[in-house]
């Protein structure tokens, strides 16, 4: 007589079985509640686990069931250095410089010539916005945004820098204050430094106290040498 199947008991590769007390049987158990839409995934799933590449398979979904990062491949890709640079244009007035910046000045009549002159030699720097990540003292910042590049360190911006900045980003908001290191003077009694931030509906220029410190929230605007790489 030909063997009769095992009927709800038929034994499946490696002995697993279709009893509900199985793995297996809790599996098909679960299927079952799957909406059908979602069975040819599940299909597809089970393909792959099955084939040569199933290991591979069977890690990368366990890391995806822990939420965890899987299927990365590391590539070897050339990285592009972006070189952002300014020029200030001394031949400009402060005034002008101010609303060519298009910046509302806040410091009353604090923010003069006088107080923060503008006057330089017209080139082409790179410029950076350096983020101390932390509550910073104003001295412990111009050292800490110098960088490693011994022979072309960075230095605070100046006033004029900074406003050549701000009309280069003419749509930036300044959520974040970028602070002029660069131009100190003495207003009131106090040593103050001008400052780029955001007003309810305007970007503004203002003054804040040197010695009274940054807050972690605050940016810091560096400039050097722009050195061109042949």
């Amino acid at each position: 007589m030909p063997e009769q199947t095992a009927g709800p008991k038929a034994v499946f590769k490696k002995g697993l079985t279709m009893d509900n007390n199985t793995m297996l049987g809790k599996v098909v158990k679960m299927l079952m509640t799957v909406p059908a839409e979602m069975l040819g995934s599940l299909v597809d799933m089970c393909e792959k686990l099955a084939s040569d590449d199933g290991a591979e398979w069977y890690e990368n979904f366990r890391k995806f069931l822990r939420k965890e990062t899987c299927w990365v491949t590391v590539t070897t890709q050339a990285v592009t250095e972006i070189i952002r640079t300014l020029v200030v244009d001394y031949s400009k007035s402060l005034v002008q410089m101010i609303v060519d910046a298009k910046v509302v000045d806040r410091s009353g009549v604090s923010i003069t010539a006088e107080r923060f002159p503008v006057s330089g030699t017209s080139e082409e720097l790179e410029y950076d916005v350096w983020d101390a990540k932390r509550s910073i003292s104003s001295g412990d910042a111009k050292e800490g945004m110098k960088g490693d590049d011994e022979d072309n360190l960075w230095r605070p911006a100046t006033l004029a820098e900074g406003l050549a900045y701000a009309a280069k980003n003419p749509t930036l908001r300044f959520v974040n204050p970028i602070i002029l290191l660069g131009s100190v003077a003495e207003v009131g009694g106090r040593r103050r430094v001008p400052c780029l931030c955001k007003g309810s509906s305007e970007r503004r220029l203002d003054l804040s106290w040197w010695d009274d410190g940054w807050d972690a929230s605050c940016r810091f605007l560096r400039v050097r040498k722009l050195v061109k790489k042949s």
